[in-house]
């Protein structure tokens, strides 16, 4: 494999700039999910449990859990 510094320079952008996403991805379904108690944009629905409203949604390198609690009738997002 040629090992120029144009091609070495073209890895690290493109290394860099998925970083990025993965980065930007992650913090937008954090706030997202945290503060204003919504679903996760970036990420895909894998399972839904028996209670019909908690499910396990998988993203870029994470995995975000919505429980509800009967009891209280409440939401809540946990990040992995």
């Amino acid at each position: 494999m040629d090992k120029t510094p144009k091609a070495k320079h073209i890895r690290t952008a493109v290394i860099s700039a998925i970083i990025a996403f993965i980065t930007v991805f992650f913090i937008t379904d954090s706030v997202i999910t945290k503060s204003f108690g919504k679903p996760p944009v970036f990420c895909v629905k894998v399972i839904t449990y028996d209670d019909g409203v908690s499910a396990s949604y998988y993203g870029a390198g994470y995995k975000i859990k919505r429980s509800y609690s009967i009891n209280d009738g409440t939401d809540s997002y946990q990040i992995t």
